[in-house]
């Protein structure tokens, strides 16, 4: 009977796509959900909403909801439908002058956005969120997965600007910066395969913490004057390819991380480019480093210093780069 109730459902959804080859679907298990609506949100009055917490309240699955630029004075924004795409819009709607990314202000409150389902997109809004009861700005719960966060500019905040508690994200061309006392982007278990790239972060406490997390692709992000450390690195199994490390107080860290690949990265003024410790022997020779540039073009290997137990030891670049990556 179920399998003939899935039949039916298959066979009125091609029904309706050959009536209307345009008509777009969300499917959520074995269900057809046919909404593809545009929701509007203008701090002035001219869209449907004039609050993003008010346009998510009815929205459905698979709506996309256009902000329009302006100043939203909004905290604990939870999104907790499947698919919907939350787009800021750099133009006025309507009459007014408002231009550039809509802003979203947190006041210093709690978290600005929280996500807790699936293949949730936040794209083009610049969000502040500076005070001291402020917890940081967007958290990727456990069961949001394949979400996407891009083009956005995330600054000045307290605590961590993007924390990730899940797998199979995108983080992608933000510009994120001023976490005082914590973390740029925060990936912890039991979040995995994650994709994280070309984001520029600066002025944090650390640029990219991967705590307790595995198989990440950590790439092309330019991490810069952070007052600890530009990646910190915990776990195992992560690839670190074609960063810039630059002007960071350690470029990159690993405590106990192994069987990571650090290659054709870029270490430019750091005051220590690389250090590691490990807690035992068999992991000294686990993480792989190849082909970075550290400063200036080098011929003989590059000596990559750090500590195993209570002794000191050295790894090496064998085939460092002659110039920038």
């Amino acid at each position: 009977m179920v399998t003939k109730n899935i039949r039916i459902k298959w066979l009125l959804f091609l029904s309706l796509f050959l009536i209307n080859p345009f008509v777009e679907a969300v499917f959520i298990g074995d269900k057809i959900l046919l909404s593809k609506n545009i929701l509007t949100v203008d701090d002035e009055g001219d869209g449907d909403y004039t609050s993003i917490k008010d346009a998510l309240s009815h929205a459905s699955p698979g709506d996309t909801i256009e902000v329009y630029s302006g100043t939203y004075y909004e905290h604990k924004i939870l999104i907790e439908i499947d698919n919907i795409t939350l787009k800021g819009m750099p133009t006025e709607l309507g009459n007014g002058s408002d231009i550039g990314k809509p802003f979203i202000n947190g006041e210093g409150k709690d978290v600005v956005l929280e996500i807790r389902t699936a293949n949730v997109t936040i794209n083009g809004f610049h969000m502040e969120n500076d005070g001291p009861g402020a917890y940081g700005m967007i958290d990727i719960y456990h069961d949001a997965h394949g979400c996407t966060i891009s083009n956005n500019d995330i600054t000045h905040t307290v605590l961590a600007c993007i924390w990730i508690f899940s797998s199979k994200n995108f983080i992608m061309d933000n510009n994120i910066s001023h976490s005082t006392m914590r973390q740029g982007i925060v990936l912890v278990d039991p979040s995995s395969n994650n994709f994280v790239s070309s984001n520029v972060i600066c002025d944090c406490d650390t640029g990219i913490l991967l705590w307790d997390s595995s198989h990440n692709l950590i790439t092309k992000n330019i991490i810069q004057n952070c007052s600890a450390f530009g990646i910190d690195n915990t776990y195992i199994y992560n690839t670190f390819q074609y960063n810039t490390l630059k002007d960071n107080q350690v470029g990159y860290q690993t405590l106990t991380g192994v069987y990571n690949s650090i290659i054709n990265n870029n270490f430019i003024d750091n005051l220590v480019h690389a250090q590691y410790q490990y807690n035992r022997f068999r992991s000294c020779f686990s993480n792989r480093w190849i082909g970075n540039f550290w400063d200036e073009g080098r011929i003989l290997p590059y000596p990559i210093v750090g500590q195993i137990l209570f002794f000191p030891w050295i790894q090496f670049d064998w085939n460092p780069a002659k110039v920038p990556n």
